[in-house]
């Protein structure tokens, strides 16, 4: 286990968690991605990429973070540039730590690049946000997109919130709530951050309704109040912990075979372990030394 460890720290053990982390969630898509209402988004993109990877860096590899802290962890590694565009405190140097305003989201969620590969071109889009988290920190199935979905008409500036717009829209339509009622309240967790996760207090003026719940199978998990409550409560909802430990495994072993990697994974769910050790734990397993034939 120590040995599987000094490998995960390494340089390219490190590159190969990074690699699973963007696989995971997908952030890395933002280096592809346009933002009509962002001047020289194209300059930024691939800034808020190598700022994500930062900070996993400092909260999951070199402080040997969990799940709560990836999640909640109230510091990221922006740019000067970055830094202007949020609206944080610059930071000494380019990718340096620095400590979130108090209105600016925690943790992963609240990263630039998650956020932004997670919208439209020109405004946020709590759908993709609620997926987000629908089928990577809850491992749900979503459903299957009908053959024929309906554009959603452009916003009015100054009308309507987003919020208002997928309400009436997806909520309050028969053929659309069944299965947007699965992960929109989700989304609507995210509202006070733009296409691009900059912090807004109001949207054209209109005020911003970030209170919503996740929903359970009969009843909500629970209700939160923005992305800071949301991250607290993601993190400490044994479903997430039984999902990213999963995936972990799936990871390692290259299977979704059940009952791989149980000895550590209650620790690593409970906080007392991090990515890194109990990915090394992972060397330690019957199933990591030998296979049964088929």
């Amino acid at each position: 286990v120590d040995a599987a460890k000094q490998i995960i720290l390494s340089p390219r053990g490190r590159d190969n968690l990074h690699y699973m982390m963007s696989a995971w969630l997908e952030y890395s898509r933002v280096s592809t991605l346009t933002k009509t209402n962002v001047e020289n988004f194209e300059t930024l993109r691939d800034q808020m990429r190598e700022e994500t990877r930062r900070f996993l860096d400092a909260v999951v590899l070199d402080a040997g973070g969990g799940v709560r802290e990836l999640l909640t962890a109230n510091t990221t590694n922006p740019t000067s540039d970055l830094a202007a565009l949020y609206g944080f405190p610059a930071p000494a140097a380019d990718y340096a730590s620095v400590t979130r305003p108090e209105t600016a989201g925690v943790g992963i969620l609240a990263q630039g690049s998650v956020l932004s590969t997670e919208a439209s071109s020109s405004h946020s889009s709590p759908t993709q946000r609620g997926l987000l988290v629908l089928e990577k920190f809850l491992c749900r199935t979503p459903p299957i997109v009908p053959a024929t979905v309906p554009e959603l008409p452009a916003p009015i500036v100054g009308e309507t919130t987003t919020r208002q717009r997928y309400e009436e829209l997806h909520a309050k339509s028969g053929a659309c709530k069944k299965c947007h009622e699965q992960f929109d309240p989700i989304g609507f967790g995210f509202e006070h951050f733009d296409e691009v996760g900059r912090y807004r207090a109001d949207e054209a003026g209109l005020p911003v309704d970030s209170t919503s719940h996740v929903p359970g199978a009969d009843e909500p998990l629970f209700e939160f109040e923005g992305q800071n409550d949301l991250a607290a409560g993601l993190a400490s909802e044994p479903e997430v912990q039984a999902c990213v430990s999963a995936q972990l495994k799936v990871f390692a072993f290259g299977t979704e075979t059940a009952c791989l990697g149980e000895t550590e994974r209650a620790k690593f769910m409970s906080g007392a372990l991090g990515f890194v050790d109990y990915l090394a734990s992972l060397a330690a397993e019957p199933h990591f030394g030998g296979r049964q034939a088929e």
